[in-house]
């Protein structure tokens, strides 16, 4: 009976230390995949404001006087049922007009996308990828 091939310790060093590598790079992206930050959007035509929260969760509309006209969380007032994600969060938002009207388009981190009427909040679903 042949004894078995023993690796290199060469092999086994340099396996180790890519292993690291990868992990560490890895470790890093999620850590910064996701920075708390407040996203703002100026709408010139009626100076207001619309403000994605740091968690890119809630929608909130403020006037030009900053009195709130309206907050919501499109993803559960469409009650749209769960996708990939227990709990999806926006990762686009930006103004924008659809089918003559003025309105904000989002897009979530499990690939379903809408967009959101400026004058009142309401989402509109619109699909997904």
């Amino acid at each position: 009976m042949k004894a078995p091939k023993l690796i290199p310790r060469y092999k086994v060093y340099l396996f180790l230390l890519l292993s690291l590598c990868v992990m560490t790079y890895i470790s890093y992206s999620q850590k910064n995949k996701h920075k708390l930050y407040v996203v703002k959007l100026f709408d010139k035509k009626n100076g207001n404001t619309f403000i994605l929260d740091t968690k890119k969760i809630n929608v909130s509309a403020y006037n030009k006087n900053g009195k709130l006209l309206w907050k919501t969380d499109p993803y559960m007032d469409a009650y749209l049922p769960h996708y990939l994600i227990a709990r999806p969060t926006i990762t686009y938002f930006k103004l924008g007009n659809f089918a003559e009207k003025d309105v904000i388009f989002i897009s979530y981190n499990n690939k379903r996308f809408g967009y959101i009427l400026r004058a009142n909040g309401k989402f509109y679903f619109q699909g997904q990828d």
